[in-house]
């Protein structure tokens, strides 16, 4: 569809359509931060979900994540080659592969929240403190609409 057909059926002044090329920019430029300390995004969250959570079996992160499972597997395939994770099977259940962050993935923790900090302060540039929390509370309204039941 080109953007005149677009143009026609209206789909570019929805709203949606402005939350979805927002998201495009905002994710390419986290992509671009995270790249500059060695991660690919979606990696951080992976750090954040273990920072928390210490050691997760696979279907637990994936359940964190909220991806599927077999995502989780291919992403931490790469990761572990990367030196980022290790997998092992659980003791008590060899059904079971638990994950755990390196200490390599966890130096990047700083480098993770500094990444965050200039996105934060990159997407809300010229917004003042007080439209910075409406947008906040807007945007966990709007996310709170899109939760699955």
């Amino acid at each position: 569809m080109n953007i005149e057909q677009k143009r026609s059926l209206g789909i570019l002044n929805t709203l949606s359509y402005q939350v979805a090329t927002v998201a495009r920019s905002h994710r390419k430029r986290a992509e671009d931060l995270l790249n500059e300390i060695g991660l690919h995004t979606g990696q951080e969250m992976t750090l954040l979900a273990l920072w928390d959570g210490g050691e997760l079996s696979q279907s637990e992160l994936a359940a964190r994540l909220g991806v599927q499972k077999a995502t989780v597997t291919v992403a931490l395939r790469s990761m572990e080659r990367e030196g980022l994770v290790s997998r092992e099977k659980d003791p008590d259940d060899q059904r079971v592969t638990r994950v755990r962050a390196t200490p390599k993935f966890l130096a990047l923790g700083e480098g993770v929240r500094n990444a965050w900090a200039r996105l934060d302060s990159e997407t809300t540039a010229g917004l003042s403190a007080e439209e910075q929390k409406v947008f906040g509370d807007l945007l966990a309204k709007v996310a709170a609409n899109l939760q699955e039941d």
